[in-house]
């Protein structure tokens, strides 16, 4: 099962919150490697997705391995 959040926060809350404790978060960036190359946030593990039907079974094996 995957959970779901929704909060809305704007970017620099965001970086804020990954500049506090980067140790305790991790950032899954689920876009393509082209896309991850272009920009991610520092410490984002990039998912390595070719499309996003992939999202899925990814989110299961980070959450397994995180």
């Amino acid at each position: 099962m995957i959970e779901q959040s929704h909060k809305e926060i704007r970017i620099d809350e965001f970086k804020d919150i990954l500049d506090k404790d980067p140790e305790s978060i991790a950032v899954l960036d689920m876009r393509n490697d082209f896309e991850y190359q272009l920009g991610h946030f520092k410490h984002a593990i990039p998912a390595g997705t070719i499309n996003f039907r992939e999202v899925k079974s990814l989110i299961k094996k980070y959450k397994e391995k995180l």
